[in-house]
């Protein structure tokens, strides 16, 4: 009756494991949106998953390609401290580190620019899905 038990025990760990190999939480994915930029503005609100709890930290990862020169900005609100590179040709950014707010905003402004493509990978980072 034990070595029934202990392989049953055994064969739930293995297909446990397996099945969160297959289907991660959710609350821990990778999240993107692709962007097609123009001679305007755009402002992108990127938000945290409800279930994340308390935000401790934040990484994005930017991609793709614009035709003249353009600001892009990261902050948490629409008036507030901002972090910004000026970037233009192809683009590859990393960025990431503490964050303490349920929503970033990233925002392009073109200088020259007047198309292109930008691919965002953003995660938050929230105290519960360490």
């Amino acid at each position: 009756m034990k070595k029934g038990l202990f392989i049953l025990l055994i064969l739930t760990i293995i297909f446990g494991g397996l099945f969160l190999c297959i289907f991660p939480d959710p609350i821990n994915l990778i999240r993107h949106t692709d962007i097609a930029l123009q001679d305007k503005e755009i402002r992108l609100p990127l938000i945290k998953n409800p279930r994340q709890g308390e935000i401790v930290g934040l990484y994005l990862q930017i991609d793709g390609h614009l035709d003249g020169k353009a600001i892009l900005i990261q902050t948490y609100s629409k008036n507030s401290f901002a972090i910004s590179d000026t970037i233009s040709g192809d683009v590859q950014l990393n960025l990431g580190g503490d964050w303490y707010q349920d929503t970033c905003y990233i925002i392009y402004k073109p200088l020259t620019s007047k198309s292109g493509q930008l691919n965002i990978k953003y995660k938050f980072k929230g105290m519960n899905n360490f």
